[in-house]
């Protein structure tokens, strides 16, 4: 949907709400795509959101929505809804969906919509609620169809037409007597070979599975190094107990994407720009600012040692916040690259010093320009060749540093557990400033008596 159609829908739902016009919005929420209702409540307020999503009457329909909504648009709606229609909306809900479902209802609701569920919806939302959120088991849809190994293809194409609402894309899983994974197959190879043929001599054994311990993370890594559609999740029996989709993955990339750029902005993954009070956002922000703070006050400490200097040499001040604006910039550009690698694991600890060193490479250029262009500044500006030398090699130097931590913080934080996404960046520049100050004040103090 275009930009501009998308806000002319905006605008005329809430012209048909403030006329009370609930016929017309109720004919057009439900003709809508439920993604594109999804949107659409994105940018509704709260009492306009529980509106909209009343009129839809279906109840398929609303539970497809409920699983596009975003978080806030979502825990909206279900404070406003009562235990029995939650209870009824799951039945219409993806597994790997509910779980997300029940973190976002208040604890006492929660179990009550689990007292009013049937036994086998109690026990399947039990299961995956034992799983941390960010994990394999948290996100997997635990309605995966499987086959036995002794299974001729014949009475498999038969179970598959008989199949239910399955999470299946273009494979089925193959399983021993007792549960566990020993195979896939893919539903091309069913129309190649005689129906008389046991799945078992025509499954891959070679089989790319996940625990339900594992990373979201590590999940979307293998999906995209396999390009696999889709990934079984397995028990500490290697027993089948879910499955993993590409569109599920698709979910995570943007969450993890979003969640680390957040961070790099010195904030949490569950500030929303739209929901979050200003006392929250600010409480995100703060803690990595007050390090900044800290930081500067040792080149604040830096600047004051040096002040002999500076009293005499007037116009290096003038050239103090372009290199550190310069450097810090150069730091800040290496320690996002890394910091992305790390995040999608094409960097790793054992290939570290490979990209430092291309990292190096860059900045001996860009330093090399930006500190020769600095130098013919300074000389033109103040008519000293020896202000211009030291300039340049100041910005050189900056630059060098600034890259060389802006590719080893994000390493290091990683090997220490911390992450690097939320940290590397006020560290790096705080640190670039002090090392790029220092040195520059220092080469400038020695070449004194030159100026």
């Amino acid at each position: 949907m275009a930009v501009v159609k998308f806000d002319q829908l905006v605008w005329t739902v809430r012209k048909f709400l403030h006329r009370g016009a609930i016929a017309n919005l109720a004919n057009m929420a439900n003709r809508m795509h439920h993604a594109d209702l999804a949107r659409l409540l994105r940018n509704l307020d709260a009492k306009e959101k529980n509106t909209i999503f009343g009129l839809v009457k279906e109840s398929r329909t609303r539970g497809q929505l409920i699983s596009e909504m975003d978080e806030g648009s979502r825990r909206t709606v279900l404070e406003m809804l009562p235990p029995y229609e939650i209870v009824q909306l799951l039945k219409h809900i993806p597994s790997d969906d509910v779980a997300d479902i029940f973190a976002e209802l208040p604890d006492a609701k929660g179990q009550e919509v689990l007292t009013l569920m049937g036994v086998r919806e109690y026990e399947a939302v039990k299961e995956l609620l034992q799983y941390p959120a960010e994990t394999a088991g948290g996100i997997m849809n635990t309605k995966v169809f499987s086959l036995r190994e002794d299974m001729s293809v014949q009475d498999a194409i038969k179970k598959l037409q008989e199949a239910g609402e399955v999470e299946m894309v273009f494979y089925v899983y193959v399983v021993d007597d007792t549960g566990k994974l020993v195979g896939v197959v893919s539903l091309r190879k069913f129309l190649l070979v005689p129906p008389y043929t046991k799945l078992r001599d025509i499954m891959e054994t070679e089989v790319i599975r996940v625990g339900t311990g594992v990373d979201q993370e590590e999940v979307a890594r293998l999906v995209a190094r396999y390009n696999i559609l889709a990934v079984p999740v397995v028990d500490k029996e290697d027993k089948l107990v879910g499955i993993i989709t590409v569109d599920d993955v698709i979910d995570v990339i943007r969450e993890e994407a979003t969640e680390d750029m957040l961070k790099m902005a010195g904030t949490e993954d569950d500030e929303y720009i739209f929901t979050s009070s200003p006392v929250k956002v600010a409480r995100f922000r703060l803690p990595w600012l007050i390090v900044t703070i800290m930081g500067e006050m040792v080149v604040a400490a830096v600047l004051w040692h040096f002040k002999a200097t500076l009293e005499q040499i007037i116009a290096l001040v003038s050239f103090a916040p372009i290199i550190s604006a310069v450097s810090g910039n150069v730091g800040v550009q290496s320690s996002t690259v890394v910091t992305r690698g790390l995040a999608t694991g094409r960097v790793e600890v054992t290939n570290a010093m490979r990209v430092w060193l291309k990292e190096i490479k860059v900045a001996l250029l860009i330093g090399a320009i930006c500190g020769t262009l600095l130098g013919i500044v300074a000389y033109l500006w103040h008519g000293q060749a020896m202000l211009g030398v030291i300039v340049g090699n100041a910005m050189i130097t900056s630059i060098m540093v600034a890259s060389a931590l802006g590719t080893l913080m994000p390493v290091i934080f990683k090997m220490l557990k911390i992450d690097p996404a939320i940290a590397s960046g006020p560290v790096v520049t705080t640190l670039t400033d002090i090392v790029g100050f220092t040195i520059y004040l220092t080469v400038a103090t020695a070449m004194l008596s030159y100026l």
